[in-house]
């Protein structure tokens, strides 16, 4: 026969776990549902929300006897787990400086090409292969312009293809558009994420914008 289960008291003290570790507890009440006792316990100096009713069933994996060795152990195991967390975050932290200072170092580097207005240093990761050739950033602007709407025109070939591509776009919007990548490719600057504006969102306004300047009839396709 099994052995037969302890039955508990009002008042008693146990070891009851909570999580991954035990706590020194106390049993509040005692009751009975569809024949199986129903303990309800407090934890010793915690607010009384986190009071919980433990099954007579559950009890030989939830409680353990209130001894000065079992204490012993469940407050090294606590201390322990502790320590490894604080350990963990540190070298967290230190890693997060050491990209910080790395990303910073970069991002200081000047570029003694000569021929621009601004220079881009070189733009490379070491998880992300080999280094890429610096990227040339120039901003120009029309003698007509205002200084808030310099447009910057050239990225390199490929960049500025890629914007030839958007010709169609007003120039505000490529405008936002390069900078966003000189901020991303150029400064290492990560995007907010979820986008305040989204790709949709601003594709939405264009065709918007851009129906208000044709008949209604004629239909404004957005590839």
């Amino acid at each position: 026969m099994p052995p037969r289960a302890t039955r508990y008291e009002v008042n008693d003290k146990v070891l009851c776990k909570h999580g991954l570790f035990f706590y020194e507890a106390k049993i509040t009440d005692v009751e009975e549902e569809a024949g199986e006792m129903i303990y309800t316990v407090h934890y010793q100096g915690w607010h009384k929300r986190y009071d919980e009713r433990i099954r007579q069933s559950k009890c030989p994996e939830m409680f353990l006897p209130l001894t000065e060795a079992n204490i012993a152990k469940a407050k090294a195991d606590i201390q322990e787990a502790s320590a490894a967390k604080t350990k963990r975050k540190k070298q967290k932290l230190e890693d997060d400086d050491a990209r910080k200072s790395e990303n910073g170092s970069r991002a200081s580097t000047p570029s003694d090409r000569a021929g621009s207005s601004c220079h881009a240093p070189s733009v490379h990761s070491d998880r992300r292969g080999p280094v890429s050739k610096p990227t040339e950033v120039v901003i120009q602007k029309s003698a007509g312009d205002d200084a808030d709407e310099a447009v910057m025109v050239s990225l390199g070939p490929k960049i500025d293809a890629q914007v030839e591509m958007l010709s169609n776009l007003p120039r505000l919007f490529k405008k936002i558009l390069v900078e966003e990548y000189n901020a991303i490719m150029v400064q290492g600057k990560l995007a907010v994420l979820p986008a305040r504006v989204t790709v949709y969102n601003i594709i939405e306004k264009y065709q918007e914008f851009t129906r208000n300047l044709f008949p209604k009839n004629v239909e404004i396709d957005v590839e």
